[in-house]
């Protein structure tokens, strides 16, 4: 979609204002509860009442979500073939992205506060507004009696903060007043008042950072009308707009904490905690120091690459190793071919033996191969792992990959850090190894791990495995096996685990992996059976009998589309925007394999064959070219929510859908605009 035009912008809007009126349409019919709508609320309580229905509507595990540009100023990268998430603004349609779409740096998440704490600062802010609380004060209150707040003195902190921030959602409301003291008071707190002020005090706490579970509402149509002429619609509106408005409310008066005193050590201890996550490894005491990487030459740096791998070759015969390998299938043979090694864990040993060979400290150091640590003294950056080499595609040792025991802590694998010669995106493990299979027309496998494409290379001939290991294939990693193997007429597989991760790895991997004009199909094993389990309890055997059953990844990744959409398809406009997100991951792959897509898709939701063409066509053709033939991933990921296309309205393709299923869901009646 063009952002300049117009027309788009309006149909945009036209899709999405329908979907915040089904959900509103919901929360009267009790499909969504009201404590839902405040869980998703509570993640989403900046945005207006509509948008904190499309959001979930639209990614139902959003759990915090922003502009592209407000993730990039955080550090944080919108990964490639995402699909935004549309709202609505005062200027339009807008996309916005969640976390979890995103890579980069960690958010730091501020700690959880004791509920004491959340209680004082609720009780501050009354009294900025010149309120009096009691809470079991000693003392005669002679003021004004309608600033007095009594909270029991026999509730707990988080409860009384509850109260609390109920009775401020009271005061804060022009013409409203605190609940009374005298139970069964004529204005006791009830019907739609409750409601607002329950839900008001449970997303202050939770922005407070004090999460408790949802108070018990009543029934929306309790106090928003069950006829029509009630207007329930309008007034679950301006129900959920007051809630939110008097959460922005509060949270604009309460006063921000101090920042925390940052003490050297504290530093210290952050930065090694950044260095942690950047590299996987977890030493408290290592330093992130890099001196010398800028310095090192690269003939140098493969030259102590060399040498590192010849030393971890030779600790190998006398540790843990081998018997490890043994217990996984893996006899001396697939060993010595792979050049499997052991990295002492005595950490001092390789480089004692790498200064030996006349390497310098900023070489050794340029290579990732050590770091800084106290006084100043280097450290290894892998102790106590099976090692395996990393090559670039002509063969020289770039990086390795850390295995560590299964009793040891740290994080499984390790990878080097990047260095002039590493860059972990940019390779594949069993690339240069398996590179005559691959001349020779061996199936390319995408693995997760290396024991992965070990155990397949070791079992069966006609694939040659490999493995981005620890990363996302990218466009680099896809071009350095297309330099290797003939994509275009063996094509590729994508070996899977069969749980929901493998799932979204596939999702994941579809973006890149649809530039393949071979045929691209997954493997997907057994839940918690990778392909080394399987060598390890079926030998090679099992290894060749799992990669027989093969599906097409463009299935799998269609059908995870259609899944998301799963709590709407009992209405049609749920299976048409079913229809339209799977229809944008269809113009993405092989034009050859659209049609039938179609097919599958028109079976699964129940919709007309002839609809679901019309949408995919439209999809194709908008803005005069598909996704994936030259138009920027990026681009396309912030525009592509679907919507219908110049020659069909979204009734007449709702109309066309009740015509053929028989449903007669009466959607909600159109409503004014109503601002984000």
């Amino acid at each position: 979609m063009r952002a300049s035009d117009p027309a788009e912008q309006q149909r945009v809007t036209i899709v999405l204002q329908a979907i915040a009126d089904q959900e509103v349409g919901r929360l009267l019919s009790g499909d969504l509860p009201w404590t839902q709508w405040l869980v998703n609320a509570a993640r989403h309580d900046q945005f207006s009442f509509i948008n904190t229905l499309l959001i979930p509507a639209q990614r139902p595990d959003a759990t915090e979500v922003r502009s592209y540009q407000d993730w990039k100023k955080d550090g944080r990268q919108v990964a490639r073939g995402e699909t935004g998430i549309r709202i609505l603004t005062q200027q339009g349609p807008r996309t916005v992205f969640d976390q979890s779409q995103t890579t980069g740096p960690a958010i730091e998440k501020a700690p959880s506060p004791e509920p004491a704490s959340v209680w004082g600062r609720l009780r501050s802010l009354a009294a900025d507004l010149g309120l009096y609380v009691d809470h079991g004060e000693r003392w005669t209150y002679t003021g004004r009696p309608g600033r007095l707040l009594r909270i029991p003195v026999d509730l707990e902190a988080a409860e009384a903060a509850r109260l609390l921030a109920h009775q401020l959602a009271h005061v804060l409301h022009r013409g409203d007043h605190p609940d009374p003291d005298e139970p069964g008071a004529e204005t006791a707190c009830h019907g739609v008042r409750r409601v607002v002020a329950d839900s008001t005090a449970h997303l202050v706490l939770d922005h407070l950072g004090l999460s408790l579970p949802p108070p018990a509402m009543p029934a929306v149509t309790s106090w928003a009308g069950a006829d029509e002429r009630a207007m329930p619609v309008e007034a679950i509106t301006a129900v959920g707009d007051r809630v939110l408005g008097a959460t922005a409310q509060i949270r604009g008066r309460l006063a921000k904490p101090p920042p925390p005193t940052r003490t050297r050590s504290t530093q210290q201890a952050a930065g090694v905690a950044r260095a942690s996550t950047n590299t996987g490894e977890q030493p408290a005491e290592d330093s992130t120091d890099t001196e010398g990487i800028t310095d090192a030459r690269p003939a140098e740096l493969v030259s102590v690459m060399t040498s590192a791998h010849r030393i971890f070759r030779d600790a190998s015969a006398a540790s843990w190793v081998p018997g490890y390998l043994a217990n996984r299938g893996f006899d001396p043979a697939t060993v010595q071919h792979w050049e499997i090694g052991y990295a002492p864990g005595d950490g001092k040993t390789l480089i004692e033996q790498l200064r030996a060979l006349g390497h310098a400290d900023r070489d050794i150091l340029g290579a990732g191969l050590a770091r800084r640590g106290k006084n100043d003294a280097l450290r290894p950056f892998f102790r106590d792992r099976l090692v395996l080499p990393l090559r670039a595609p002509d063969g020289t040792v770039c990086g390795f990959i850390g295995r560590r025991t299964d009793t040891a802590p740290g994080p499984k694998y390790l990878n080097s850090p990047d260095t002039p010669l590493f860059r972990k995106s940019e390779l594949l493990f069993g690339l240069y190894e398996m590179r005559d299979a691959l001349a020779q027309g061996a199936r390319p496998v995408l693995v997760e791990g290396p024991f992965d494409a070990i155990a397949i290379n070791t079992s069966e001939p006609s694939y040659a495995a490999v493995a981005p290991c620890g990363t996302t294939i990218t466009t680099a990693q896809l071009n350095l096996l297309a330099a290797r193997a003939q994509l275009d007429a063996a094509g590729l597989a994508l070996a899977l685990d069969g749980d929901d991760a493998g799932q979204i790895a596939a999702v994941r991997a579809w973006p890149t992996l649809a530039q393949v004009t071979g045929p691209v199909s997954a493997v997907t094993f057994a839940k918690d059976r990778d392909p080394a389990d399987i060598l390890s309890y079926q030998g090679c055997v099992g290894v060749r009998k799992a990669l027989q059953v093969e599906v097409p990844l463009a299935d799998l990744v269609v059908d995870a589309a259609l899944k998301k959409y799963e709590d709407h398809r009992a209405f049609p406009e749920g299976r048409l925007a079913a229809a339209r997100a799977a229809a944008t991951l269809i113009a993405t792959g092989r034009a050859a394999d659209a049609a039938r897509q179609a097919t599958r898709v028109a079976t699964k939701l129940d919709l007309p064959p002839a609809l679901v063409n019309q949408i995919l066509i439209e999809t194709i053709t908008s803005d005069g070219s598909a996704p994936g033939l030259g138009a920027d991933p990026l681009v396309l990921a912030g525009e592509d929510f679907p919507v219908p296309g110049s020659g069909a309205s979204n009734s007449h393709m709702t109309s066309a859908v009740h015509r053929t299923t028989g449903q007669h869901h009466q959607p909600q009646q159109a409503q004014p605009r109503r601002k984000p």
